[in-house]
């Protein structure tokens, strides 16, 4: 859910363009916003937080990819980047995400609260992979930005290739 402007519908087409390269065959579907509208506005000059389950409820598809095609697929994987090729996102399991590009292994455990949706909180597992070792945990708030600095600052400063494992 982006805000119904010019930058947000950039994001949308962004963000769906790089989820098309990482899933083939999915579809993306859009909450339309009255113009300049965004969620936090929308649940201020509304009492009734119904009213984001009945904008998704009437989600148009935004973008729609080609069911995954091994020749159609290779040509896409000619033409990104190195560093976009071997990501991995399983999505078959909407309660357990997984991704997985050799080096990094994330697990997103449960699904996103149709309530609650001020706050994205998760708590996160990272360890090395080649070592064995006690994990470190860290609980963030994924629309807090500092705190996703600092996770990102805290996680990048590994050497090593990490698995990283995410609850909420």
């Amino acid at each position: 859910m982006l805000n119904a402007d010019e930058a947000g519908e950039a994001a949308a087409k962004q963000h769906a363009a790089t989820l098309n390269s990482l899933l083939a065959g999915i579809t993306i579907s859009k909450v339309n916003f009255p113009a300049g509208e965004d969620v936090n506005s929308l649940l201020q000059s509304h009492e009734d937080p119904a009213i984001l389950a009945d904008l998704i409820e009437s989600r148009v598809q935004f973008f729609v990819s080609a069911p995954a095609d091994t020749s159609i697929e290779n040509k896409k994987r000619e033409s990104l980047p190195a560093a976009v090729v071997n990501h991995k996102l399983n999505t078959g399991n909407a309660e357990l995400l997984i991704y997985d590009d050799g080096e990094l292994y994330m697990e997103i455990l449960g699904g996103i609260k149709i309530t609650g949706l001020d706050r994205m909180k998760v708590t996160l597992k990272v360890r090395v992979k080649e070592k064995i070792q006690t994990p470190q945990w860290y609980s963030v708030d994924l629309y807090n930005q500092v705190q996703r600095e600092q996770l990102i600052s805290a996680v990048s400063e590994c050497k090593y290739p990490i698995t990283v494992t995410v609850y909420h």
